[in-house]
């Protein structure tokens, strides 16, 4: 699993999914719903320092625009969009949007940060 999706609310299950991820060197990425709109959040907090620094070296700007172009395809007049390459989210987007959004996320930083660490 690239992403975890569950209630803002059960922090259990956010909480395990943080231990999974810090468990498997992979990024952070959750899909939050809430009672109609949902979001999206990500965080190199979990990565291994090499793979901390290939997300970083891999080019940031590359990454930041990509995840603002899936911003752009998936939000709403009513969503917000706040971060970096590293850590940030995607807010108020409908749940089926959050939850494809999530996965192009997940699947931009764990490539992003395996870069340089398989070289």
């Amino acid at each position: 699993m690239i992403f975890k999706e569950c209630s803002e609310r059960d922090t259990a299950e956010i909480n395990n999914w943080y231990e999974q991820c810090k468990e498997a060197d992979q990024p952070y990425v959750l899909c939050l719903n809430r009672t109609k709109l949902s979001k999206v959040e990500w965080d190199f907090i979990t990565l291994s320092h090499a793979k901390e620094q290939s997300l970083l070296a891999s080019g940031e700007q590359e990454v930041m625009d990509k995840l603002q172009d899936i911003y752009r395809r998936y939000g709403n007049q009513n969503s917000k969009f706040y971060g970096s390459a590293g850590v940030g989210y995607m807010d108020n987007l409908l749940h089926g949007d959050a939850t494809e959004a999530a996965n192009e996320v997940a699947l931009i930083l764990r490539a992003a940060a395996n870069s340089s660490t398989t070289e």
